[in-house]
């Protein structure tokens, strides 16, 4: 026999006077369905083991790690859809935050919680009452993004509304991304639920993210014993800005396939000026850009000649060094190491490719 909970943890806070203290936890439409409430992030394993008629499962096969705390510093948008077609949540996208303390409208409080809407009116029983209740017989999907920055104020932390394509809901995210301006870890994650098919029934939803840039990082290198220090770099050729289409499958795709459609080409991007000694090895090689040198880039395929590191150095009188990376193609959720070897004259490129872990950057890394 299953069991149900008939109740929901999701916190609340601050008790209003004005609101009724209901005996059950009754949802805003008077049904006497449980509402619904979500718990902490989590993030898509790195490698993924299940086939794709399990990834068309519900709830996110696979395997999952916990978001590194700082998440809770960032809010999360989350559109969610009845099997009817009705959205499940009054503001679209919804936002979701984390609250490490709040009291509901019946002064009970509650601690470490991730919450959406109001939660001084939670436990209301009026129609005040912010969640939205299950529907037991029904699928419900959810997709979701962060960072966000609902109110567009800090679009370099979190994306803002503008750069949600109105035709995005819980079966599909359409999103623009600008690299120069965008700068943070941009993740996605879509989940299904019915509350009498599977397990978890009314428990409370979590989403696992995926990683849908890719992660770069430049290292320059001297091959002779010269004193040198790395001073400006920057990218020319690439692609800097893109939208993002989660949802939206071609044949053979699954609900969770990331495509993107990358901005034209420009040069300039990514621009830095510093200091850093230039090394013999891979280990003292002198990293561009700030922290440990990451930048996030739209994936995108890199041809031939077309997408250059461009760079100074001290001793080279501040004259520009133009290295080519080779053909490749940049990959959601993929960290590229390129390394520009200088030897006299010659300058030669190689790059390596790992699955993404911890990052340390600039540019606000989660995971």
């Amino acid at each position: 026999m299953r069991r149900f909970a008939t109740y929901l943890a999701l916190g609340v806070v601050a008790a209003l006077a004005s609101c009724k203290a209901p005996e059950v936890n009754i949802p805003s439409d008077g049904s006497t369905e449980p509402l619904l409430s979500f718990g902490a992030p989590t993030e898509l394993a790195k490698q993924q083991t299940e086939s794709p008629e399990e990834k068309e499962g519900r709830a996110g096969a696979g395997s999952s790690a916990l978001v590194e705390s700082n998440l809770a510093n960032h809010k999360i948008a989350v559109f969610g859809m009845y099997e009817t077609g009705d959205p499940i949540f009054e503001n679209h996208p919804e936002t979701l935050y984390y609250t490490a303390r709040y009291t509901d409208a019946k002064g009970d409080t509650y601690t470490n919680q991730w919450v959406y809407g109001d939660t001084s009116l939670y436990n209301c029983g009026t129609d005040e009452e912010p969640r939205r209740p299950w529907h037991r017989l029904m699928d419900h999907e959810f997709r979701a993004f962060v960072p966000y920055n609902p109110d567009g104020t800090s679009p370099q932390t979190g994306l803002p509304p503008e750069n949600i394509q109105a035709m995005s809901d819980a079966t599909k995210l359409v999103l623009n991304y600008y690299t120069q301006t965008n700068k943070f870890d941009l993740m996605v994650a879509r989940t299904m639920r019915n509350p009498i098919q599977d397990p978890e029934g009314v428990d409370k939803v979590r989403l696992a993210f995926q990683h849908v840039l890719s992660a770069l990082q430049f290292k320059v290198v001297h091959t002779s014993d010269d004193s040198d220090k790395l001073t400006e770099a920057y990218i020319d050729g690439i692609a800097a800005s893109g939208v993002l289409y989660y949802g939206i499958r071609k044949a053979g795709d699954t609900p969770t396939t990331i495509h993107w459609t990358p901005a034209t080409p420009s040069n300039n991007n990514y621009k830095w000026t510093g200091s850093r000694a230039i090394g013999k090895s891979e280990d003292t090689g002198a990293i561009a850009f700030d922290g440990e040198g990451v930048v996030f880039a739209i994936p995108q395929q890199i041809a031939a000649n077309k997408v250059s590191f461009v760079f100074k150095t001290e001793v080279g009188d501040q004259a520009l060094h133009r290295a080519y990376l080779p053909e490749i193609t940049l990959e959601p959720g993929k960290k590229y190491l390129f390394t520009m070897h200088i030897s006299g004259a010659s300058l030669n490129v190689t790059v390596s490719i790992k699955e993404w872990t911890t990052l340390k950057s600039n540019e606000d890394v989660y995971i």
